[in-house]
């Protein structure tokens, strides 16, 4: 038996890396969970934030505000999504 492995330096120059966006609609669960998420963030609240962007805290909580959303969108419905 034998292993071969690759490092990804050899990989890297070898195979283009390709990105494609793949637009799909929010299922009713996430489109909730999103809302929700939505109706508890004040907009003068993040307005504050983002005016002392230098602050830590208040990078940190504008950071953890946009992971909150991304997770919304990313989470797994278990949908087959056409592939081009």
């Amino acid at each position: 038996m034998a292993i071969f492995r690759r490092d990804a330096r050899s990989q890297s120059s070898r195979l283009p890396k390709i990105e494609k966006d793949i637009y799909v609609d929010l299922s009713a669960r996430q489109r909730a969970m999103y809302k929700a998420l939505q109706a508890n963030v004040s907009i003068a609240d993040l307005l504050e934030k983002a005016a002392n962007i230098g602050d830590a805290d208040s990078a940190r909580s504008l950071m953890n505000l946009v992971m909150q959303f991304r997770k919304v969108c990313c989470l797994s419905e278990h949908r087959n999504i056409a592939q081009d």
